[in-house]
């Protein structure tokens, strides 16, 4: 039986062990181009996990996401300084809409080195084709050709700039936005950095364990997921299907013959579960007086039980008695969610485990109770409707005005 490890490594990797790659090829406008991996396509033939963990960080997947934010952010920073960053747009964005993993990078970025995210002053003035597929660099930059312009004549000429995209095959993509760049700012210096560079080269300098979740949940997941994939798993159960097909049929175990009266037994079971629900529906209204309307829904709601709140550590959140909100009372840091799905967390740190059924998702609203930033990107505290309280990234929740929950 194929069988993947149940633990992770010692993780010893941190930003301050590694470093970003540099790109040796010249890209016109660009002074430097930065990069922390290769990136080895689908259809190359050759995969590796760190190539997987790119892709997984376009898809917004956790915790793969949000370790890459954690190990980039600092060595971009070291980079620096930047006054404003943009990012590169999508084959099908005019405008940057800021609600992809990407925008999440940059606002880091921004957040601890002091720089301006400005995904507004680089544009598109038509949409384009995915480059993939189009010739090679000579099709890229045919289909580029004059697509970006960038809207900065409000900022200072010398600006150093900080280009972004998550990953990098001919280069034309930066070389379009530097382009559209020094046409408006001919003095800047404009710098760029992508998560993966196509190429087949070794990902030694990471470790693939780091970007993997320590939660048993995720570990069987993972090891699930494994084993379906697995060769040898598939080889086995083909041999137990043709032994199957190749063994003498046998006579069929004679079923057990059911009772004679187990029919109308379920049926006067079910008839009588109707009439305990049609006696009380009729008993309760008499009960609160003939002319009493019917309780509202909300009515209804508020005799069910409070929810659980989750046992934390005191340590990082607020006693248990405040944990729910009294009735009545106002939101005074409301949030609300914006990505499609993320776990709240017991501390504020991936290693910290996830507290059980306490997923939030897009749309949803929170209250922020506490604060914390040590020098990375910041967590917040939330708690939401139901009373499950947790940690997670600022960056996934926007601040909105007070009021109501």
């Amino acid at each position: 039986m194929y069988s993947v490890k149940t633990h992770c490594r010692e993780r010893v990797m941190t930003p301050q062990s590694i470093s970003l790659l540099k790109d040796s090829e010249q890209i016109h406008g660009i002074s430097q181009v930065y990069f922390a991996a290769y990136h080895r396509p689908t259809n190359s033939g050759h995969q590796d996990d760190i190539s997987q963990y790119i892709r997984d960080f376009r898809k917004w997947i956790e915790p793969q996401t949000s370790r890459w934010i954690s190990l980039i952010v600092p060595l971009i920073c070291n980079a620096g300084p930047f006054d404003v960053i943009v990012r590169a747009l999508g084959s099908s964005e005019l405008t940057a809409q800021v609600n992809g993993p990407l925008d999440r990078l940059c606002e880091a970025i921004a957040q601890q080195s002091g720089a301006t995210y400005s995904p507004e002053l680089l544009v598109k003035t038509r949409t384009t084709r995915i480059l993939q597929g189009l010739g090679g660099r000579a099709g890229h930059r045919k289909e580029l050709s004059g697509a970006y312009e960038f809207q900065g004549s409000g900022i200072k000429a010398d600006s150093r700039i900080l280009v972004l995209d998550d990953i990098m095959s001919t280069g034309s993509t930066l070389e379009a936005v530097g382009y559209a760049i020094k046409k408006t700012l001919p003095n800047s210096e404009i710098v760029g950095f992508v998560l993966g560079k196509a190429g087949m080269a070794s990902n030694a300098h990471l470790d693939p364990d780091y970007f993997i979740a320590t939660e048993e949940g995720s570990m069987a997941e993972r090891k699930a997921t494994t084993t379906a994939t697995d060769p040898s798993t598939r080889n086995k159960s083909r041999r137990r299907v043709s032994a199957q097909k190749n063994r003498k049929p046998q006579a069929p175990a004679k079923a057990p013959v059911p009772a004679a009266k187990s029919k109308p037994a379920v049926t006067m079971y079910v008839i009588s579960i109707v009439l305990v629900f049609v006696l009380l529906g009729a008993i309760v209204p008499l009960r609160s007086g003939k002319n009493a309307p019917p309780p509202e829904p909300t009515m209804l709601e508020t005799l069910l039980p409070p929810a659980p709140i989750e046992q934390v550590a005191p340590s990082t959140v607020a006693p248990t008695r405040e944990l729910r909100l009294p009735a009545g009372r106002k939101n005074l840091h409301p949030a609300v969610v914006t990505i499609p799905n993320v776990g709240l967390r017991r501390n504020h740190s991936l290693e910290s485990k996830t507290v059980p059924r306490a997923a939030i998702r897009n749309g949803e609203r929170v209250e922020i109770i506490n604060r914390f930033s040590n020098g990375g990107p910041g967590w917040l505290q939330v708690r939401t409707k139901v009373g499950k309280v947790g940690w997670v990234f600022a960056s996934v929740v926007k601040e909105q005005k007070a009021k109501d929950m």
